[in-house]
């Protein structure tokens, strides 16, 4: 999964996401509905505050997840935490209760995942970084797209079935280029194959 959070990194650094428009979530919480986008905790990279109590909710829309992925987790192991909820609040299934750094992705079952921050009243460090991208349902296979985003295998990260043939169209506007960034390629004995990131 490495190559997964290069990827979403790749995609989302806070330079290129200036550069492209994206939308920085509230540092305590919010209510996101962007189809890609960042958050962090509260004076990141600097120490976060004592006490925080913050929940962000990623929405998509149609038949869209989310894939969140916590580009860098610096917490107080012992007493403050992240925790992912596959929901649009935290009485939702958890998905992971992260205390330290964490490098797999998530992935929503439906259109939201929420993620709930705590911290206690002493010691803290510098908080978490994290990324969201709406993706396709699965399988998918093929398609126009225009503009930035991803798009992988069918079944991504999971196995890709027989026979596939699937031919993406990318579309720029007039004298723009397509930049094209290839993660996690597997396609021998019928693995997991590639995600794609491509910006304008």
């Amino acid at each position: 999964m490495e190559a997964l959070t290069l990827l979403l990194g790749l995609l989302l650094t806070p330079s290129q996401a200036n550069i492209i428009g994206t939308k920085k979530a509230e540092s305590c919480g919010g209510y996101m509905t962007d189809w890609f986008g960042e958050f962090f905790s509260a004076r990141y990279p600097n120490n976060y505050t004592d006490n925080s109590n913050c929940t962000w909710t990623i929405h998509s829309t149609g038949n869209k997840t989310v894939l969140l992925i916590f580009y860098d987790v610096g917490l107080e192991t012992c007493c403050d935490y992240i925790q992912v909820y596959d929901g649009p609040s935290t009485h939702y299934p958890l998905l992971g209760d992260i205390r330290d750094g964490w490098d797999q992705p998530f992935i929503s079952s439906n259109n939201d995942l929420t993620v709930h921050f705590y911290s206690d009243g002493s010691v803290t460090n510098r908080g978490f970084y994290a990324n969201w991208a709406f993706v396709g349902p699965h399988p998918e296979c093929g398609g126009h797209l225009y503009g930035s985003g991803l798009f992988s295998s069918p079944n991504y990260p999971n196995y890709y079935h027989d026979n596939a043939y699937c031919v993406w169209h990318l579309t720029a506007q007039q004298g723009q280029r397509i930049f094209l960034t290839f993660a996690d390629v597997h396609t021998t004995n019928n693995l997991q194959v590639e995600q794609v990131t491509w910006l304008v």
